[in-house]
């Protein structure tokens, strides 16, 4: 039985989602997908990343010294995940019900990279000296900076609870560090003063002209999965791709074959709890 897109438009249409040709080997139910999602907290916020792309932000990464001081970084950057679908309720808690998935060889495209997890922060230590002498704006580091967003501790914190970060399975766009440009935060204070004070954070504050230039920019074929909290989201979502001129930052007009593939591709963690 054909879906929707194949009904319309035959399978070669269908079959133009990005996806690497190394997925093809991967068996079923695997503990990584064939795609990656990034995860947001309304529909606003999922309608908003179609319409204009994936716009980095500083998140803030906690690292410690040779005497377990923290260091607090402030890196720009868009996450992503390829947790199995069947395997997000934990996630959805802790950065919301919606997300868009986006095939593997975009991920390969746009510099869209796994993290690697380490256990023992010497290694960082080792590979990135200035940032922990405090002297990163004068000294050069082992690696290019944007190697140490890629870095994660195995273990962390989410607000006080102690967690495993290796399950999250987490992926990174990452904007190199450019002293005139796209800075980042190598201190506490500087990533506060942007955040705010911690026990009262005010909202993340909106990304600045060279943090949109560096956003992600997609097209409909790009996209695996739009995915909702319930079913009675869905025809709003509907009704925009419907209305819509352009889809994820691009410039060019979207086509009605577009606007039918993005609505095959819909569907609501609703639907993945009951049936996975």
């Amino acid at each position: 039985m054909c879906n929707l897109t194949e009904f319309l438009f035959g399978k070669e249409f269908n079959n133009q989602q990005q996806r690497h040709p190394a997925d093809n080997n991967v068996p079923a139910n695997p503990l990584r997908t064939s795609s990656i999602f990034h995860f947001t907290k309304s529909l606003d916020s999922l309608i908003g990343i179609l319409s204009n792309g994936l716009i980095p932000n500083y998140c803030s990464e906690t690292l410690y010294d040779n005497n377990n001081i923290n260091i607090t970084l402030g890196i720009p950057m868009v996450s992503f995940c390829d947790i199995p679908l069947s395997r997000t309720y934990e996630h959805t808690k802790k950065y919301g019900y919606f997300a868009i998935g986006l095939g593997t060889e975009y991920a390969e495209d746009n510099n869209i990279n796994p993290l690697l997890y380490i256990d023992n922060d010497k290694l960082i230590r080792d590979a990135f000296p200035a940032v922990f002498s405090g002297k990163y704006t004068r000294a050069k580091t082992v690696l290019p900076s944007s190697y140490l967003g890629l870095l994660k501790r195995v273990y962390g914190e989410f607000k006080g609870q102690e967690m495993n970060n290796y399950a999250e399975n987490e992926w990174r766009y990452i904007v190199p560090s450019d002293r005139k440009y796209s800075k980042w935060f190598y201190t506490k204070e500087e990533y506060m003063k942007w955040r705010g004070n911690v026990d009262d954070p005010k909202p993340s504050p909106m990304q600045n002209h060279v943090l949109l230039s560096h956003k992600l920019i997609f097209t409909a074929v790009d996209i695996n999965y739009i995915i909702v909290e319930s079913e009675k989201d869905i025809p709003m979502l509907i009704a925009y791709i419907l209305t819509a001129s352009e889809i994820g930052g691009s410039l060019f007009p979207i086509s009605d074959q577009d606007k039918y593939y993005l609505i095959n591709h819909i569907t609501s963690f609703e639907r993945i709890r009951r049936d996975y």
